[in-house]
């Protein structure tokens, strides 16, 4: 953070913005934490009264992210002195914190790929038996949604379609926990196929099967025809992640 700029006068009479709780409601908490630094300026200070806080903000690089981080403490070395300024800051910066804990005004993360398995072609089932089960009773076989998202790999196994037995089972790789990834081209029965193999430290259990406890597995495989095309975005997402990280 760069040395902070202390602010020596305020301005004694301020209009407050009209319906400002309404306006820090209004604001949608997934995109803050992505402002820049001028969008903090403009989003936050400007329409709240405080832009007599910019040049600070700007000298010490506060963008969205950072302003979700501020203590009251560090507001003070940011230059808001006056107690009412303060306190207000601080109640407008609550409501958004809120916002973002909030799971209901949390977007789900778009996926980079989905499949479904298994699918139609004997390369893609266990044995015979599994294939033809497909064939003969597409409904009652076991399957498995695939999504590879730029946070990691989520898949939901569903003991069946129909809703007697469909209970979910949801997992999870986080990407800072996969170690290896390894794409296998096979034939079976004279049909080609593949299999995309993953190796993690740790799998996240999101929903267990009901009344059953479920141990993760460090390996799983996803057995798709497109599935090299979910290897190629998994290790850019991977790198990106392990990137990031460091």
């Amino acid at each position: 953070m760069a040395e902070l700029t202390t602010v020596i006068s305020q301005p004694r009479v301020r209009k407050e913005p009209k319906d400002m709780v309404t306006y820090i409601r209004r604001l949608d908490p997934t995109s803050v934490s992505g402002w820049s630094v001028e969008e903090v300026v403009e989003k936050y200070l400007k329409p709240i009264g405080m832009e007599y806080l910019a040049q600070a903000f700007i000298g010490s690089q506060i963008n969205g992210r950072n302003l979700l981080a501020l203590n009251e403490h560090q507001v003070i070395q940011l230059g808001c002195h006056a107690t009412g300024d303060r306190m207000l800051f601080m109640e407008y910066l609550q409501i958004i914190k809120k916002k973002c804990d909030d799971p209901n005004n949390q977007k789900p993360i778009a996926a980079l790929w989905t499949g479904r398995t298994p699918v139609e072609g004997c390369a893609y089932h266990q044995d015979c038996c599994h294939c033809c089960g497909f064939v003969c009773c597409i409904y009652c076989t076991r399957k498995t949604k695939w999504e590879v998202t730029k946070e990691g790999i989520k898949w939901t196994k569903r003991l069946a379609d129909c809703q007697c037995c469909g209970i979910e089972e949801i997992k999870f790789i986080d990407y800072k926990n996969l170690r290896n990834v390894e794409l296998h081209k096979y034939r079976y029965c004279c049909s080609p196929g593949q299999q995309l193999i993953l190796r993690a430290d740790a799998i996240q259990t999101i929903q267990p099967r009901a009344k059953r406890n479920v141990t993760a597995t460090p390996e799983v495989s996803i057995r798709h025809p497109d599935v090299e095309q979910a290897e190629s975005i998994i290790r850019a997402s991977w790198t990106g992640a392990n990137y990031a990280a460091h």
